[in-house]
């Protein structure tokens, strides 16, 4: 079995510990009317790690487009969340973690960036609506 694989079996787990659970926090985009991007992400404590679930909507609809989500700390630090690929203007995604806690995620701004080459394009932030309990 590849590492890859491993993950994703791990992360199918996590989301079935999830099921029928209220997440632990949610992040989310868009939301006004001028906003063409939204969406949520939520966030799962599990026994496995950390678990987030992404979808998206509202994205370009030129083929398949990598976006990424960044965390980026007060200092101006980023750190790299999965790589999303939109087709038809909607992505979704979902990460197992034990890299990341949810109290110091909560701390970050959570940005949305298309791919552009080397330098990220931020296109929006997403607003935290509910701490960790």
């Amino acid at each position: 079995m590849t590492p890859e694989r491993k993950w994703e079996e791990r992360a199918d787990m996590g989301a079935l510990l999830c099921r029928g659970r209220s997440p632990s926090a949610v992040a989310t985009f868009g939301g006004s009317k001028e906003e063409d991007i939204q969406g949520e992400l939520c966030f799962y404590h599990t026994p496995l790690g950390l678990l987030m679930t992404a979808q998206l909507k509202g994205l370009k609809r030129d083929g398949i487009i990598p976006y990424r989500l960044y965390l980026e700390d007060g200092d101006g630090e980023n750190r790299f969340l999965p790589v999303l690929y939109a087709k038809e203007g909607r992505a979704w995604a979902r990460l197992l973690t034990r890299r990341l806690d949810l109290d110091i995620l909560q701390k970050h701004r959570l940005l949305l960036c298309e791919e552009k080459g080397c330098e990220p394009h931020v296109l929006i932030e997403a607003r935290w609506q509910r701490q960790a309990v």
